[in-house]
């Protein structure tokens, strides 16, 4: 208060960064875009879908990239949501995405990356039709597992990634359980 008694209250948002990360964050939704800093993917995800030069946290361009090498069968938007951004990441990555029906291991492929550096990769998938949907995640050795039903609160992580000789990470999903797998939003850590 001032000293007439008078008050103004304004919401203001206040992001920290880490300075010896920085992280890129793909949304790979059916048409719902997520604001800064997400780069989105939109629409059917069909093999070879590139989106390159990825801006990070900072709102900076990178030479980081992403491609989808293998295409996937459908978008959905039957994907779970907080209703007030609490989940891992914001409603409009986890609301939607790509789901696949078939046996057959899905890969993505993180490009354009820096071999004298390490990555950590963060992938979230969500679906809210209570059916079973268990996927391992596999690069460069590291292995993690996640449960897409009803999920909004956790990832599956691979982490201290070593890129190959041209740059690159390859992302191996494959399913455990369930009929279908998806996949909603990524986060790439360099450090």
């Amino acid at each position: 208060k001032d000293d007439k008694g008078g008050m103004v209250t304004q919401l203001m948002s206040v992001t920290v960064n880490d300075a010896n990360t920085r992280s890129v964050y793909i949304n790979f939704g059916a048409n719902e875009p997520a604001q800064a800093p997400w780069n989105n993917i939109l629409g059917y995800g069909n093999i070879n879908t590139t989106l390159n030069n990825l801006r990070d946290e900072t709102n900076s361009v990178t030479p980081f990239g992403v491609t989808l090498l293998d295409g996937w069968d459908n978008v959905t938007e039957a994907r779970q949501r907080t209703g007030n951004n609490t989940g891992v990441f914001p409603d409009s990555v986890i609301a939607g995405g790509y789901l696949d029906f078939g046996q057959t291991p899905m890969r993505i492929r993180f490009t354009g990356l820096n071999p004298a550096m390490r990555y950590n990769i963060a992938l979230v998938a969500s679906q809210n039709e209570g059916l079973t949907s268990l996927v391992q995640y596999e690069a460069a050795g590291a292995l993690d597992t996640l449960e897409a039903r009803n999920n909004s609160n956790s990832t599956a992580n691979l982490n201290n990634l070593a890129p190959d000789a041209s740059g690159g990470i390859t992302v191996t999903m494959t399913k455990l359980a369930g009929e279908k797998m998806f996949l909603s939003g990524a986060q790439l850590e360099e450090f």
